[in-house]
């Protein structure tokens, strides 16, 4: 995943028409579960969810950095996404009333898309899922980073400046 300053405006402008989406179907509840899932892809969020990880292990210093990861909420929400298929997301979606104007709406709004709506969900629900999959990935190297790294070296680091002085 690369993150530009194209990608966060873009994140930011996602984030803006989701909230426009989330207050026009209030009452579709399987939409406002599914949105929340949404919001949580966007790439500004991804970084901030990164950033409070990293926040909590510094914090809490556990003794196993793993296992108080996999008890985060924010490892089990991902964790969860990764586990869905877009076209069972689609079917729940299509419980709430108003199914057929979200779904228009999503694509037209936030994915700029004019046409093939259950397609361009069923793909960008895909992306979701693999945003996921990757945020998994960063949080247990991160888990991996703080224990054999960070943690354990103390910050004692016993460097040698003799080799970089100037030969004289």
């Amino acid at each position: 995943m690369i993150y530009s300053e194209d990608n966060k405006s873009k994140s930011w402008t996602q984030n803006i028409i989701l909230k426009k989406l989330q207050k026009k179907y209030t009452h579709d509840l399987k939409w406002q579960n599914i949105s929340n899932m949404i919001y949580l892809s966007l790439n500004h969020e991804l970084r901030a969810k990164i950033q409070e990880i990293e926040t909590e292990l510094r914090l809490a210093g556990p003794d196993n950095f793993l296992e108080f990861l996999i008890n985060t909420k924010t490892y089990n929400d991902f964790k969860q996404i990764s586990l869905l298929k877009s076209d069972i997301v689609l079917n729940i979606l299509m419980q709430d009333k108003n199914h057929k104007e979200i779904i228009r709406d999503f694509n037209n709004d936030f994915l700029n898309k004019k046409n093939n709506y259950d397609i361009n969900f069923m793909k960008y629900f895909d992306h979701i899922i693999k945003n996921a999959e990757y945020m998994l990935y960063k949080i247990k190297k991160i888990s991996y980073l703080q224990e054999n790294f960070l943690y354990n070296t103390g910050h004692n680091f016993n460097i040698n400046f003799d080799d970089f002085k100037k030969n004289e």
